[in-house]
């Protein structure tokens, strides 16, 4: 999925050729190189922004290097069955490439992990968004309430 424009030295290049998901984004927010691991886990992301391909906006990504990366790009992406998964980004700038290098970890698979012991407890458990949207209830929630939420 390599662009032939981008051309990367060091830990960046073998980062990129690794199953490590990561991106090399340009200044203006474009997706210019991604690495095999991106490509098996993310949505088809070269040539595309990355609000478009993450969720992450330009001003963002920017708010984030220029505090030197002292807070971490939250993002999003859609799983094999259409669901929204979080994102975990951390950019790394490359002045000389004028380029960003964004390490990517899914929280997808570690959420489900958490919804199965979830399911498992005996206890109701629901998960609100900020705006008090239910993202995940267990069946114990559903029989307290005597209702499904699904």
């Amino acid at each position: 999925m390599h662009d032939q424009a981008v051309s990367l030295r060091g830990v960046g290049a073998d980062l990129l050729s690794s199953s490590v998901p990561c991106l090399v984004v340009d200044r203006d927010g474009i997706v210019r190189d991604a690495s095999p691991g991106v490509c098996s886990a993310f949505a088809p992301a070269l040539n595309r922004s990355l609000a478009e391909t993450l969720g992450i906006a330009k001003s963002e990504l920017a708010e984030h290097l220029a505090g030197r990366g002292n807070r971490v790009l939250v993002g999003r992406s859609l799983d094999a069955s259409g669901r929204i998964d979080p994102v975990l980004a951390q950019a790394v700038d490359l002045p000389a490439n004028d380029l960003t290098l964004l390490i990517l970890t899914d929280l997808g698979p570690s959420r489900r992990v958490e919804e199965a012991r979830f399911q498992a407890t005996p206890y109701p458990v629901l998960r609100l968004s900020p705006k008090g949207l239910i993202l995940f209830v267990n069946q114990a929630a559903e029989e307290t309430l005597g209702t499904d939420l699904h």
